[in-house]
């Protein structure tokens, strides 16, 4: 697992079968995942999300060369958790 802690963005690459664990301090309420890669990210987010599992029940996705966006609680640190087959390169960034 690679745990990434950032003020308002994290760039960086996963590797496969394996989460990595992002943190956003300065949040403004929203965010976006951004899936630069070829193969499909899955995730969780909120306060402390469990470990998402690849393609799993009740794991949202990005699909491949993709961006999401959602709300979140403005003020309120942020983790994502990823997790992908491939080695997908991401950004998850407050918009």
């Amino acid at each position: 697992m690679a745990s990434h802690t950032a003020v308002t963005a994290v760039h960086a690459t996963l590797t496969a079968a394996t989460v990595d664990d992002v943190t956003l301090s300065a949040f403004t309420g929203h965010f976006v995942i951004i899936n630069r890669g070829t193969d499909p990210i899955s995730y969780l987010f909120g306060a402390a999300p469990g470990d998402p599992t690849e393609l799993g029940d009740d794991t949202l996705v990005v699909p491949a060369s993709a961006a999401v966006t959602h709300d979140w609680v403005a003020g309120v640190d942020l983790v994502v958790k990823l997790i992908s087959a491939g080695t997908p390169a991401y950004s998850v960034q407050a918009v």
